[in-house]
């Protein structure tokens, strides 16, 4: 039974971790404007202290292709 906890204990933390991985665009988009603003960045762990470096045409908000790089370095790091 210790065995079956163990890995169910297991399952969760790998299932917690895809889904945060797989964080959409539309999800953080929570006013559905096409943009991340900096308060809907808030939302993501780690978006945040990296928006200003993902924001290249300095709008002060990310754009699907912005994000996608968020996305690609979350890939490399892990």
């Amino acid at each position: 039974m210790r065995r079956l906890s163990t890995f169910v204990a297991f399952l969760t933390v790998i299932t917690v971790t895809f889904a945060k991985s797989q964080v959409s665009f539309q999800h953080v988009d929570s006013d559905h404007n096409h943009s991340i603003s900096y308060l809907e960045a808030q939302q993501l762990d780690g978006l945040a202290p990296v928006f200003s470096d993902l924001d290249r045409n300095r709008d002060n908000t990310l754009s699907a292709d912005e994000f996608a790089r968020f996305r690609q370095q979350q890939l490399t790091l892990s």
